[in-house]
């Protein structure tokens, strides 16, 4: 048996901006990520975190919280902030 199809390469996926109505999520998702983001900082479990929520081709939550650095100088997390994910590969490959 032959085969006709063919593959392409992937395209890269463009994102629009919208809310969480606009994709069927809960208008409050928001406010609750803003709280559980506050409360991890307060307790100190992180100093800073980067927040994408993405839903049927639209990004509806987009935030940097904290910061990205403490030692030295402290600086603002932004939303290009990269990171480093060398030491999650086990934690993140088995959740």
């Amino acid at each position: 048996m032959t085969s006709t199809a063919t593959t392409s390469p992937p395209t890269a996926l463009k994102l629009s901006y919208g809310t969480p109505g606009d994709v069927g999520m809960d208008k409050a998702l928001e406010s609750r990520i803003d709280e559980v983001v506050a409360a991890s900082l307060a307790n100190r479990d992180t100093s800073g975190v980067v927040v994408l929520v993405a839903r049927r081709g639209k990004i509806v939550h987009e935030r940097a919280y904290g910061w990205r650095a403490v030692i030295s100088e402290r600086e603002e997390m932004t939303t290009d902030t990269i990171f480093d994910l060398a030491s999650l590969t086990k934690c993140v490959a088995t959740a």
